[in-house]
């Protein structure tokens, strides 16, 4: 995350600041850190940090919680806030650094895992300057723009436990709504109810009553989203509903890496009025029957379960 505190030349009021008017005093790599330390065991990994500029910086290095939170917002927290936190097993070599020119230097950082530990734990290296940033001046349309960039950069850590492992999903609610300005969305709310962080994959079909696919939505940005153990999502799926008048289905199916999906559904209706729920809306999702490697008996089973 990158903080910008602006200061211009004269008193004028701006909302735009022009490209390149601040820069990177450094940078860190890799952005993320997956480990696959055993339970009791002791793991070192390292960071490398440049210097980008021509003048020396002072770093600062701590720890720092965060989880997402329904609609995906992240939130930071103090370390070792989150059950799951792994931020008390870690031993930071370095906590302040000071980079000469150009310099770079890798940091490590000690974690040991605790007998007993299960699953997936996870929290953040943050890399902040608080040497006094050098500004940069740009001038434009007549105007100086005099920007001073504070930085800090944060590196997530994630550590699963070999072999303990527990994988399960499900999704809780399904639901089709019509916006103020007519858009219509179908959300649909999932549950981790495993012990690993999950990396998911989502689709909504939008079928007439009959199983006729005549949409498919990709669930959430991309089509991809985390779920951090007992923590929920609730996922969007916007569409334009320029479909003939009648009763349809949104069907919600998510991969979440095991050797099945899951998948629940809701009805209904295009009507001259709009998206409204219709006959059936509230009945509970199914679990869908899909083996990866036959999606014709997915489609089958669904349509059979109406």
């Amino acid at each position: 995350m990158v903080r910008r505190n602006c200061f211009v030349a004269a008193i004028i009021c701006c909302t735009l600041l022009p490209s390149g008017a601040g820069r990177a005093a450094f940078t860190a790599s890799p952005m993320e850190l997956h480990l696959r330390i055993e339970a009791g065991g002791v793991g070192v990994p390292g960071v490398s940090i440049t210097n980008k500029g021509d003048r020396p910086i002072t770093l600062k290095l701590y720890l720092n919680d965060n989880r997402l939170l329904l609609y995906g917002t992240e939130e930071n927290l103090p370390p070792g806030t989150i059950p799951r936190s792994c931020a008390p097993w870690i031993t930071l070599n370095d906590e302040i650094l000071e980079l000469g020119p150009k310099e770079t230097w890798r940091t490590s950082l000690r974690l040991e895992v605790p007998p007993g530990a299960e699953g997936s734990y996870w929290t953040k290296l943050l890399i902040e300057e608080i040497s006094k940033p050098q500004p940069t001046r740009t001038v434009v349309d007549e105007r100086t723009y005099e920007v001073f960039l504070m930085q800090r950069v944060g590196i997530r850590v994630f550590e699963d436990v070999p072999g303990t492992e527990v994988v399960g999903a499900r999704i809780t609610n399904v639901g089709v709504h019509q916006d103020d300005d007519d858009s219509s969305r179908v959300l649909v709310s999932v549950e981790n109810t495993g012990n690993t962080l999950l990396r998911c994959t989502g689709t909504v079909e939008l079928r007439e009553s009959g199983g006729t696919v005549v949409e498919i939505l990709p669930l959430g940005p991309g089509g991809t989203f985390s779920i951090f153990p007992d923590s929920h999502r609730k996922l969007v799926a916007p569409f334009e509903a320029e479909f003939p008048l009648g009763t349809y289905v949104a069907l919600a199916i998510v991969d979440f890496g095991a050797d099945h999906l899951v998948a629940g559904d809701t009805v209904f209706r295009v009507t001259a009025d709009g998206v409204v729920p219709g006959p059936g809306a509230s009945r509970p999702p199914q679990p869908a029957a899909q083996e990866r490697n036959d999606p014709t008996q997915h489609q089958e089973n669904l349509q059979d379960d109406r």
